[in-house]
Order: structure tokens, then C-alpha cells, then sequence
């Protein structure tokens, strides 16, 4: 007797499983991981390469912020578990979203099928994943965060230290 599967499935082999990458991999990383393959899921297989997942949906999916979203991406770029086409943004719609290939599944294209990569199989050992890692935090740093409070901003200039340091006489206008 066999049994069909009906419903859209990701397959995740054995020896991915086993591996150091895989075990080393985030609980947000997975989480994005598994938000991109149901996005995969959702075009029936045939988009792997040009699978779309905006930053709003991992968001919601993760239940999470922007700044973990970004890391775990870069994790999972660096493992070698996704690669990322960069896209830019923009307002009013016309901006480029990031367009993501799954390295461990299939992709199809209209004349030929690519096999998987498998980039992931690269970090044979504990040692090299936990170096990519961390490059990739190193990689992924971002500016600090913008000073909210304009008192102990040194990039806001008062009204006094413009008046101290220039010529120019000053009304109310002005400033």
C-alpha cells in the first residue's frame, strides 16, 4: 500500500539536519527559514529564486522587529542556507524588494532544473560556522540609533552656540 501526499511540502534531508550549520542555526534564523520556504510552499515550487518576502511579513510571521529579521537573514546567507539578491528601497511603490533562492531545495526554471547547491555542506565543522557567524554580525553592523533627545544630541546646535561662534546677528526668525 502507499500513500500520496496531497498538500505542498519542504523537504529536509537528513544530512542538512545532522549538520553543524543547521544545529548552530538561531531560533529567529529557523523562523525566517521556515517563513521563506512557506512562501516557496505557496508558488508551488517554481519561484525558487525569485521568492518575494518583504521585511512587514517576516516580521509578523517571527512576531518579532526589524533589527533580529536583519540579523538572521545575514545568518542565513552566511551559512550558506539562502542566497539574497538585493534589492533598494523607495517610496510611492517604487521600490526593489530582496528576491531569495533557497540553496537547499530545487529550483525551476522554464527550460531546466537546477539542482540544490547545498552551500550549507561547505561548513563541515563546528569551528567554521561559528566563524561565519560571526563574521556575519560583523557584517551586519548597522549605525547607532538616532538621539532622541536633542539636549544631549552634539549635532543640534543651540541658538547660543550659533550666536557665540559667528558675527551674525540673531532674531527671533532665524533660528
Amino acid at each position: 500500500m502507499t500513500y500520496r501526499i496531497e498538500d505542498e511540502f519542504i523537504p529536509h534531508r537528513y544530512k542538512m539536519l545532522r549538520s553543524p550549520a543547521w544545529k548552530k542555526l538561531s531560533a529567529t534564523a529557523r523562523l525566517v527559514l521556515l517563513c521563506l520556504e512557506t512562501e516557496y510552499a505557496e508558488n508551488h515550487g517554481y519561484k525558487n529564486g525569485e521568492i518575494i518576502c518583504t521585511y512587514r511579513q517576516l516580521k509578523v510571521f517571527c512576531e518579532t522587529g526589524a533589527e533580529p529579521i536583519h540579523d538572521a537573514l545575514n545568518e542565513l546567507e552566511a551559512l550558506g542556507f539562502i542566497k539574497i539578491k538585493r534589492g533598494r528601497s523607495g517610496s510611492k511603490g517604487y521600490g526593489v524588494a530582496h528576491r531569495f533562492t533557497l540553496n537547499h531545495l530545487v529550483t525551476v526554471r522554464a527550460d531546466k532544473i537546477i539542482p540544490p547547491t547545498d552551500e550549507w555542506a561547505k561548513l563541515s565543522t563546528t569551528r567554521r560556522v561559528v566563524s561565519a557567524k560571526s563574521r556575519a554580525k560583523k557584517h551586519g553592523k548597522r549605525p547607532p540609533p538616532r538621539v532622541l533627545n536633542r539636549e544631549h544630541d552634539p549635532r543640534v546646535l543651540t541658538r547660543e552656540h550659533v550666536a557665540a561662534t559667528s558675527n551674525l546677528k540673531l532674531n527671533e526668525k532665524t533660528l
